[in-house]
């Protein structure tokens, strides 16, 4: 049985010992109507893509049949099969915030938070204190209505995002980020062709236009930029292919991908979504670099990954921004350090609270650098 398909049946099994039918409302929630038996399960969708469950399920069988002894919970596969679609499609991660990497010890069911949509551009986030689940806003946010999280990291190139969700949540993702030109010309801005501009060109069909800012022609930077775009989206998903299907670090692919990054930079403003995403596989690549300078130009490329992350999906990772901290600290860069650990402390401050373990975390792990 899968690792996967093993953590869920395991999930349904525990289900099934507490005696929890999921159809009595306060059961799970005290201050709601909502019940498990609301969540979509997808069973029809779940069975075509994997057709083993039912292998699987009737390896496990005896063993739910034990915890099940009068068969009103999980009487058969199809009972089973809503369980298993309604825990997979539906938990949130719960997190270890004492520890040093801020790691996954488990995932639960949360009914109220369970309601919310998606977007690759999210306006809210779920933050986990212990096993509460909280949902802060990040950005403004009009009405309830209009509250989105992300499913699983936006912080990807969209073929790979919405192949993800359409594989897992069974939907495809029609959020601005993924559908809309506009957004998306924003996100891959170029730089003005005047180098003493500094402003953002949207890398659409009037980036070649005169610059607004300062009247400058970008006809050439446009086509240049889009070909650098171009580039660097191609060797960012040949390396996921090759990732994906865990063949080894090619020495090749790295220098291939760090030449194309350092022509970008001199077209592609530098916080492009792309050039990000480019810095960090150029991050998760270093072992495949020769170079005795290999962890500095990780640690930089870290760096401008978390500047790109924190204006497009507005928020931080925390094991990344700890590592960059202390990367500055190491090499004198004090200033820099300093201001990263207040942004950083600022925004955990705002979604966590202040009394919250998880800004706590972040002050004592920096106290020991």
């Amino acid at each position: 049985m899968a690792s996967q398909e093993r953590k869920v049946s395991t999930s349904v099994a525990v289900t099934m010992q507490r005696h929890e039918f999921g159809d009595t409302i306060g059961a799970c929630n005290q201050k709601g109507t909502r019940t498990f038996n609301d969540l979509m399960s997808h069973e029809s969708e779940l069975l075509r893509q994997r057709p083993r469950l039912l292998t699987s399920y009737n390896k496990i069988k005896t063993f739910l049949d034990q915890s099940d002894t009068d068969h009103k919970i999980c009487p058969d596969f199809l009972s089973f099969l809503r369980l298993y679609g309604r825990f997979l499609i539906n938990n949130f991660s719960i997190y270890d915030l004492k520890h040093p990497a801020v790691v996954v010890v488990g995932r639960g069911i949360y009914l109220q938070p369970s309601v919310l949509d998606h977007s690759c551009q999210p306006n809210a986030l779920q933050c986990s204190i212990g096993k509460t689940v909280l949902i802060k806003a990040i950005k403004p946010i009009e009405q309830k209505e209009d509250v989105r999280i992300a499913y699983m990291s936006p912080f990807d190139v969209r073929e790979k995002r919405q192949l993800y969700l359409a594989e897992n949540y069974f939907f495809n993702c029609g959020c601005p980020a993924c559908t809309d030109p506009k957004v998306q010309a924003e996100r891959n801005a170029m730089l003005c062709s005047n180098k003493d501009c500094h402003f953002p060109i949207p890398l659409d069909d009037k980036a070649g236009e005169s610059c607004r800012k300062c009247g400058s022609e970008n006809a050439s930077q446009a086509v240049a930029a889009n070909a650098a775009l171009d580039r660097l989206l191609a060797i960012i998903l040949q390396i996921q292919q090759t990732t994906a299907g865990r063949q080894p670090k090619d020495p090749k692919q790295y220098i291939e991908l760090t030449t194309a990054i350092d022509q970008g930079t001199t077209l592609l403003y530098p916080t492009n979504f792309t050039l990000a995403l480019a810095h960090k596989e150029a991050v998760a690549m270093l072992g495949a670099s020769t170079t005795e300078n290999g962890l500095d130009a990780s640690m930089e490329s870290l760096l401008k990954t978390i500047v790109s992350r924190r204006q497009h999906i507005g928020d931080y990772s925390y094991q990344p921004c700890f590592l960059v901290v202390k990367w500055l600290v190491d090499k004198d860069r004090d200033r820099e350090a300093m201001a990263l650990v207040s942004q950083v402390a600022e925004f955990f401050k705002t979604v966590a609270g202040e009394t919250s373990v998880f800004y706590k975390a972040w002050c004592s792990h920096l106290s020991n650098l």
